[in-house]
């Protein structure tokens, strides 16, 4: 008894990390969606089709819905290509609060001191 009960345990703990990961692919897949749909950051068709063909082999693994480890990987891998796309709608985001001055130019960063209080 006590061993069927470790047997359903184990499965019950798999379970629960493929829905986990199922929730966090679906997430994944979700802002990527949105990234790809901005008209504000350029992104090179040669980067869209990479990161499209990864996203449809993680809904390839989805869809099959039983390796959370096959899933992971495909997480990773769209993860990776998203990256320096990340990275420009983050510049993008910054650029647009700093209405269009550059970083080094602002008090304190770049060398310049910031104002005396007063």
């Amino acid at each position: 008894m006590l061993e069927e009960s470790y047997e359903h345990a184990q499965a019950d703990i798999e379970e629960r990390l493929l829905r986990e990961v199922k929730i966090e692919a679906q997430s994944v897949l979700q802002a990527t969606e949105k990234a790809l749909g901005r008209k504000d950051v350029e992104i090179h068709p040669t980067e869209r089709a990479a990161i499209e063909n990864t996203m449809a082999l993680l809904r390839g693994a989805l869809s099959r819905g039983t390796d959370r480890h096959a899933i992971r990987d495909r997480i990773a891998l769209l993860d990776g290509l998203t990256h320096p796309l990340a990275e420009r709608i983050i510049n993008t985001a910054i650029q647009a609060s700093l209405g269009g001055k550059r970083v080094e130019d602002l008090p304190g960063v770049g060398g310049k001191p910031l104002p005396a209080p007063g």
